[in-house]
Protein backbone atom coordinates (compact mmCIF):
# COMPACT_ATOMS: atom_id res chain seq x y z
CA UNK A 1 0.00 0.00 0.00
CA UNK A 2 2.93 2.00 0.78
CA UNK A 3 4.50 1.51 -2.57
CA UNK A 4 0.95 2.37 -4.26
CA UNK A 5 0.52 5.65 -2.73
CA UNK A 6 3.82 6.56 -3.20
CA UNK A 7 3.36 5.40 -6.84
CA UNK A 8 0.45 7.91 -7.00
CA UNK A 9 2.25 10.49 -6.10
CA UNK A 10 4.91 9.90 -8.18
CA UNK A 11 2.51 9.86 -10.94
CA UNK A 12 1.12 13.52 -9.71
CA UNK A 13 4.55 15.01 -9.37
CA UNK A 14 5.01 13.69 -12.78
CA UNK A 15 1.68 15.00 -14.46
CA UNK A 16 2.71 18.23 -12.67
CA UNK A 17 5.99 18.43 -13.67
CA UNK A 18 4.68 17.49 -17.26
CA UNK A 19 2.34 20.10 -17.44
CA UNK A 20 4.87 22.62 -16.08
CA UNK A 21 7.13 21.67 -18.51
CA UNK A 22 4.48 21.96 -21.59
CA UNK A 23 3.86 25.36 -20.37
CA UNK A 24 7.27 26.36 -20.50
CA UNK A 25 7.74 24.99 -23.75
CA UNK A 26 4.55 27.46 -25.04
CA UNK A 27 6.93 30.11 -23.29
CA UNK A 28 9.85 29.40 -25.14
CA UNK A 29 7.58 28.77 -28.63
CA UNK A 30 6.10 32.03 -27.98
CA UNK A 31 8.82 34.00 -27.11
CA UNK A 32 11.00 32.86 -29.97
CA UNK A 33 7.56 34.10 -32.42
CA UNK A 34 7.41 37.76 -30.62
CA UNK A 35 11.68 37.35 -31.37
CA UNK A 36 11.18 36.44 -34.86
CA UNK A 37 8.44 39.43 -35.36
CA UNK A 38 11.13 41.93 -33.70
CA UNK A 39 13.66 40.51 -36.04
CA UNK A 40 11.47 41.08 -39.23
CA UNK A 41 9.96 44.57 -37.58
CA UNK A 42 13.42 45.42 -37.79
CA UNK A 43 14.47 44.51 -41.21
CA UNK A 44 11.21 45.84 -42.75
CA UNK A 45 12.34 49.48 -41.29
CA UNK A 46 15.86 48.48 -42.52
CA UNK A 47 14.29 48.39 -45.98
CA UNK A 48 11.73 50.80 -45.57
CA UNK A 49 14.88 53.51 -44.90
CA UNK A 50 16.90 52.12 -47.97
CA UNK A 51 13.34 53.23 -50.33
CA UNK A 52 13.23 56.09 -48.65
CA UNK A 53 17.15 57.25 -48.85
CA UNK A 54 16.54 55.94 -52.45
CA UNK A 55 13.94 58.03 -53.36
CA UNK A 56 15.37 61.41 -51.28
CA UNK A 57 18.28 60.78 -54.13
CA UNK A 58 16.35 60.39 -56.84
CA UNK A 59 14.57 63.34 -56.33
CA UNK A 60 18.03 65.56 -55.81
CA UNK A 61 19.10 63.88 -59.09
CA UNK A 62 15.89 64.81 -60.46
CA UNK A 63 16.10 68.62 -59.54
CA UNK A 64 19.65 68.66 -60.82
CA UNK A 65 18.76 67.03 -64.23
CA UNK A 66 16.00 69.41 -64.74
CA UNK A 67 18.10 72.60 -63.97
CA UNK A 68 20.76 71.58 -66.69
CA UNK A 69 17.75 71.64 -69.06
CA UNK A 70 16.70 74.84 -68.46
CA UNK A 71 20.23 75.98 -68.49
CA UNK A 72 21.13 74.00 -71.89
CA UNK A 73 17.55 75.31 -73.26
CA UNK A 74 18.83 78.85 -72.42
CA UNK A 75 21.95 78.56 -74.37
CA UNK A 76 19.95 76.84 -77.15
CA UNK A 77 17.60 80.31 -77.19
CA UNK A 78 21.09 82.44 -76.95
CA UNK A 79 22.20 80.37 -79.35
CA UNK A 80 19.29 80.67 -81.83
CA UNK A 81 18.92 84.79 -81.32
CA UNK A 82 22.34 85.02 -82.19
CA UNK A 83 22.17 83.44 -85.54
CA UNK A 84 19.21 85.52 -86.27
CA UNK A 85 21.36 88.78 -85.46
CA UNK A 86 24.32 87.59 -87.51
CA UNK A 87 21.55 86.51 -90.58
CA UNK A 88 20.66 90.33 -90.12
CA UNK A 89 24.26 91.32 -90.11
CA UNK A 90 25.40 89.69 -92.58
CA UNK A 91 21.76 91.06 -95.37
CA UNK A 92 23.25 94.38 -93.89
CA UNK A 93 26.90 93.96 -95.03
CA UNK A 94 26.04 92.54 -98.25
CA UNK A 95 23.65 96.18 -98.83
CA UNK A 96 26.81 97.74 -98.22
CA UNK A 97 28.76 96.44 -100.59
CA UNK A 98 26.83 96.18 -103.47
CA UNK A 99 26.28 99.96 -102.43
CA UNK A 100 30.19 100.24 -102.36
CA UNK A 101 30.67 98.80 -105.09
CA UNK A 102 27.98 100.97 -107.13
CA UNK A 103 29.52 104.17 -105.76
CA UNK A 104 32.96 102.87 -106.86
CA UNK A 105 31.22 102.38 -110.66
CA UNK A 106 29.97 105.81 -111.33
CA UNK A 107 32.98 107.57 -109.76
CA UNK A 108 35.21 105.92 -112.56
CA UNK A 109 32.70 106.42 -115.09
CA UNK A 110 33.10 110.03 -113.82
CA UNK A 111 36.82 110.14 -113.48
CA UNK A 112 37.45 108.39 -117.24
CA UNK A 113 34.70 106.95 -119.36
CA UNK A 114 37.18 104.38 -120.41
CA UNK A 115 37.79 102.80 -117.11
CA UNK A 116 36.75 98.78 -116.16
CA UNK A 117 33.54 99.11 -114.44
CA UNK A 118 33.60 96.00 -111.86
CA UNK A 119 31.86 93.15 -112.46
CA UNK A 120 29.12 92.33 -110.29
CA UNK A 121 30.15 89.81 -107.93
CA UNK A 122 27.78 86.87 -106.78
CA UNK A 123 25.93 87.75 -103.19
CA UNK A 124 25.51 85.56 -100.94
CA UNK A 125 22.17 84.18 -100.04
CA UNK A 126 21.34 83.67 -96.19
Amino acid sequence: MKKQLKDINNKKVNRGLMKNLTINMKLIVSFGIVLLLMLSTVGVSIGADQVSSGAQALAVGSTEQASAVEELNASISRVAEQAVENSASVRMATQYVEQTKADINVCARSISPRHVIIPRSKTLKT
